[in-house]
């Protein structure tokens, strides 16, 4: 999903997958993940760290942009 903060282009995880993810947390909370999951849970941390490098590069693409101008 993509959101807009000022112009500013935000990539972020879809509601479902954000549901997906807080189902995983809580359950974690109460009991250990099964293999399955905690790879799960792996992927979506991975790919979160991809996706806060794109938001960090899209960011300072736009202010340079700015700066320019």
């Amino acid at each position: 999903m993509l959101d807009f903060d000022e112009a500013i282009p935000i990539l972020r995880a879809s509601p479902a997958l954000q549901a997906r993810i807080e189902d995983l947390l809580n359950k974690q909370r109460h009991s250990p993940l099964s293999d399955s999951e905690e790879a799960e849970m792996e992927v979506y941390a991975e790919l979160d760290d991809c996706v806060s490098f794109l938001n960090r590069i899209i960011r300072n693409l736009q202010e340079s942009t700015r700066d320019e101008n």
